[in-house]
């Protein structure tokens, strides 16, 4: 709840719901937030929160989770879209992973974050343009 987790946590759905093509005006001012000298706390809390949203996509397709979410129409419109079958589920897990370790490693490295932001979802913007076609 603090660090403004909630609205953070849907920001990043409302970003992934326009998937396969991402509002690059939005991201960008999303971004954005993490140029400069942000907080360590900030940027850890939105990988928390980032691996979260991917993790949930993912068991999603998988057909957990659903019943639950149903409840949130937020999430369920948006992970119904981007993750229907178990094929997809897979997809998302293996981005997952491997956002997450380029999210992590290129803080350690000291690679600009808002940058780091962008690549990460550009890259699931680059595999989502072939999933949904």
């Amino acid at each position: 709840i603090n660090m403004s987790g909630i609205a953070r946590y849907k920001k990043i759905i409302n970003i992934l719901k326009e998937l396969p093509k991402l509002n690059h005006q939005e991201l960008s001012e999303f971004a954005n937030q993490f140029s400069g000298k942000t907080s360590s706390k900030d940027y850890t809390n939105f990988i928390w929160l980032f691996e979260l949203v991917l993790n949930r996509i993912a068991l999603f397709g998988v057909g957990l989770d659903q019943k639950h979410l149903s409840n949130i129409n937020f999430e369920y419109e948006t992970f119904k879209k981007l993750s229907p079958n178990l094929e997809c589920a897979r997809i998302w897990a293996y981005m997952s992973h491997d956002i997450s370790q380029r999210l992590r490693k290129g803080y350690v490295v000291n690679i600009d974050l808002s940058a780091l932001i962008l690549d990460a979802f550009f890259r699931i913007e680059h595999q989502s343009a072939k999933m949904m076609n």
